[in-house]
């Protein structure tokens, strides 16, 4: 009550009257356990209204992953075709070697960030499906970060589209069956949409400190980085404003811009570097350079696995990979730089 005096709040406009603060579990951008609880919890609004409609799909979302985690057990022990990653794991005996003592590199296969398997330590001394949990619970955050993005952008749209883009994420059986088969996905995704959410406050060094953590738990969020530097050419515009087509915007120098590139740097450095002080040149050549070399020959969501499993030549092999670089480096820089889009629609794509 009394940050709420002390911080002052507006009424967010919804057009089915209701009436929630921002002050209410909004102006909070750490997805800490009790901003979650506190948010699925409060009871602030008309019986009916937007807040509440909201909190009842992102509660039955929860359910719906922790109900799919049970069935995970069911599916595991009678089954040949596993529910559970093979990542997932790799994730756990990798927590094991740490716990031991060890590297989470001693495990093979391993080709992630030490942290993960930090993360995962739980996973041997309280429950083999805390990752599982924490991880559905990363997706579930993910959709309330969504829910205050839509309301600041759809303001005076029908509330039944906010809902329903809600539910396209949370009923989404791509996305649900992703993080509780134990997927450390969510984590990566979810930094990228405190990322936008702190992007649009103006909060430029706390965005950037969410993008170094999302790089260096996947490398691929790097790519952001173009239509990143095209947003913070002209920072003062939402995020939900057309940008592109403006080499200006692109090559101009912003407070907010050195802010953001300072943050997002330093944090990713930081991180690498504890990781590097923890396992030396493993980390190095299993979590970041093994991925620039790598040959993904059972990635079957790819469309050029098929082509790499039968094309044995070395030479050949290396001509099909910037055959298929080309096409994304093409796309990266039309969507990024060149066509007028708005921030998340240009990474997006």
């Amino acid at each position: 009550r009394w940050w709420r005096m002390a911080k002052p709040t507006r009424k967010l406009e919804a057009s089915d009257g209701d009436d929630e603060e921002e002050g209410c579990c909004g102006g909070c951008c750490c997805p800490c356990c009790c901003c979650v609880l506190r948010f699925l919890t409060c009871r602030r609004g008309k019986r009916g209204s937007l807040g509440l409609e909201a909190r009842r799909l992102i509660r039955l979302g929860l359910l719906a992953r922790f109900g799919l985690i049970i069935f995970s057990f069911v599916q595991d022990a009678h089954s040949k075709v596993k529910y559970t990653d093979i990542d997932y794991e790799v994730y756990t005996d990798a927590a094991f070697h740490v716990l031991r003592g060890g590297s989470a590199f001693d495990r093979e296969t391993y080709r992630y960030t030490p942290l993960i398997a930090y993360l995962m330590l739980p996973n041997t001394v309280v429950f083999k499906a805390f990752g599982k949990v924490l991880f559905s619970t990363a997706d579930v955050v993910i959709s309330i970060v969504q829910y205050k993005l839509l309301r600041g952008a759809l303001r005076d749209a029908d509330a039944s589209l906010v809902l329903t883009s809600l539910g396209l994420w949370l009923f989404n059986p791509y996305t649900a069956t992703i993080s509780s088969r134990g997927s450390s996905d969510s984590i990566s995704s979810l930094c990228i949409l405190l990322m936008l959410l702190l992007l649009e406050r103006r909060r430029h060094a706390l965005a950037g400190f969410w993008f170094g953590v999302a790089v260096h738990i996947r490398i691929f969020p790097v790519i952001y980085a173009l239509p990143l530097l095209v947003h913070l050419g002209r920072p003062n515009r939402s995020i939900f404003e057309e940008q592109g087509g403006n080499r200006g915007s692109l090559l101009a120098l912003t407070r907010e811009k050195v802010a953001f590139c300072l943050a997002s740097g330093l944090t990713c450095a930081a991180l690498c570097l504890a990781c590097y002080a923890l396992d030396g040149q493993r980390y190095l050549d299993e979590a970041i350079l093994y991925h620039f070399g790598r040959y993904d020959l059972a990635h079957n969501f790819s469309p050029w696995f098929f082509v790499f499993r039968t094309v044995t030549h070395e030479g050949a092999r290396k001509a099909l990979g910037l055959a298929a670089f080309a096409p994304q480096v093409a796309c990266w820089v039309y969507y990024g730089a060149v066509r007028r889009s708005t921030l998340p629609f240009s990474l997006f794509m």
